[in-house]
């Protein structure tokens, strides 16, 4: 059980140092494909806010993320946001979340 344990922390650990360099490249892929899809004309101030600041946890992915809000919070809150006016973008941006998922994010 404790070498799982310690897996797990290394898995985690590993991300962090950039180990998984697909999965952050697929995030940043997306979130070039979501801005390309919302444009800003077509974004509330609150939404462009929202993408401010993902587009900032996105470019940093090496970094230790902000305490508040984090940047599955903010995904989360785009959705919110975008999902009656833009399905398609609030789609996207599901992705992004399944693949922070898939990075233990």
């Amino acid at each position: 059980m404790k070498q799982c344990k310690n897996l797990n922390q290394n898995k985690k650990i590993d991300i962090k140092k950039g180990v998984a360099q697909m999965p952050k490249e697929k995030i940043k892929s997306l979130f070039q494909h979501l801005r390309d899809h919302l444009p800003e004309a077509e974004t509330s101030p609150q939404q462009q806010a929202l993408l401010d600041q993902l587009a900032f946890h996105v470019h940093t992915l090496d970094q230790p993320d902000p305490k508040e809000p984090s940047l599955r919070e903010l995904l989360e809150l785009l959705v919110e946001e975008i999902e009656l006016e833009h399905p398609k973008s609030a789609a996207i941006t599901r992705q992004l979340l399944d693949s922070l998922s898939a990075m233990g994010i």
